[in-house]
């Protein structure tokens, strides 16, 4: 109990994520959100859902819900023509880009840029 409040639970919980998630550049309900919603609970075991997270905020762990305070995490949009996510993580932002033009298409290059980047964040 503890080491979960210190450090946050190793268990990725996608429902508090999204609670905290504010969009810059997409609403909640354009299909890309959906979407990457979608690979965070039903296509991502937990390895790559802290992959995803350590890409964003150089950490694998969420804080508890007591503590995330003012932290949100940032959904943006860009439009880079290589179709490969984006990261800010002093600000735990993720930059999607606005071209995916299907969950497939999302699917495949989002993991490859995620991927692509493992051992170049080594924040924990």
């Amino acid at each position: 109990e503890l080491e979960e409040r210190i450090c946050g639970s190793p268990v990725i919980d996608i429902n508090l994520l999204e609670r905290h998630t504010d969009y810059n550049g997409f609403k909640r309900h354009d299909n890309i959100i959906k979407w990457f919603w979608k690979l965070m609970r039903e296509k991502y075991n937990e390895v790559e859902r802290r992959k995803v997270l350590k890409f964003a905020w150089a950490a694998s762990r969420l804080p508890v819900e007591a503590n995330w305070g003012s932290t949100k995490f940032h959904i943006a949009a860009h439009n880079y023509a290589d179709k490969l996510p984006r990261a800010e993580t002093c600000f735990f932002t993720l930059k999607l880009p606005k071209t995916y033009e299907s969950y497939e298409d999302m699917s495949a290059n989002f993991l490859r840029g995620i991927e692509n980047c493992e051992g170049a964040i080594d924040g924990d």
